[in-house]
């Protein structure tokens, strides 16, 4: 299967690899992508500044943020959103704002510290979201082939994602 991988703290390792398929014996969940969103965790982690590659991996594969049309295999949960810092501004920086009502749990939509029953409670409540509202969520969609412009953030980015397949 495709996937971007890295050697984590190696600048430049980025790129387009062919991977094995994941042993769902393992606590991984195989889904089949339809996209990835890409986070500033993502971005820092491709500049180097931090990662770990799984155990007897030399290579970290990236996407957290996964959209999938179905379950191919199961055994773990997958983690729907990133917490990220700065972004625009005004009076107040909005991801700065977006993290902190994540981390207080004040807004939760499959943060990095939810148990299944709110991954649960989030797949419902995004499948009975407006799709107009939510497509507008997405403002940059680019191909695996180019995955590193996903990387470079634009002022107007509200959500970047790397397009696998259609939905």
């Amino acid at each position: 299967m495709k996937a971007i991988t890295l050697e984590p703290k190696r600048q430049q390792s980025i790129r387009l690899d062919e991977v094995a398929e994941p042993d769902a014996g393992d606590g991984s969940v195989l889904v089949e992508a339809i996209a990835v969103g890409v986070c500033g965790t993502d971005v820092e982690i491709a500049e180097g500044k931090y990662g770990w590659a799984p155990r007897g991996k030399t290579r970290l594969v990236l996407g957290h943020e996964s959209r999938s049309a179905r379950t191919i295999a199961t055994g773990g949960v997958v983690c729907l959103t990133g917490v990220g810092t700065g972004g625009r501004t005004g009076e107040h920086a909005t991801a700065d704002i977006a993290s902190d009502m994540v981390l207080r749990n004040i807004v939760i939509v499959g943060s990095v510290n939810a148990n299944k029953r709110h991954w649960y409670k989030a797949g419902e409540a995004l499948a009975r979201a407006d799709p107009a509202w939510l497509s507008r969520l997405v403002t940059r969609r680019e191909r695996p082939e180019d995955f590193t412009r996903a990387l470079q953030r634009t002022p107007d980015d509200v959500k970047v994602v790397i397009q696998f397949a259609e939905a």
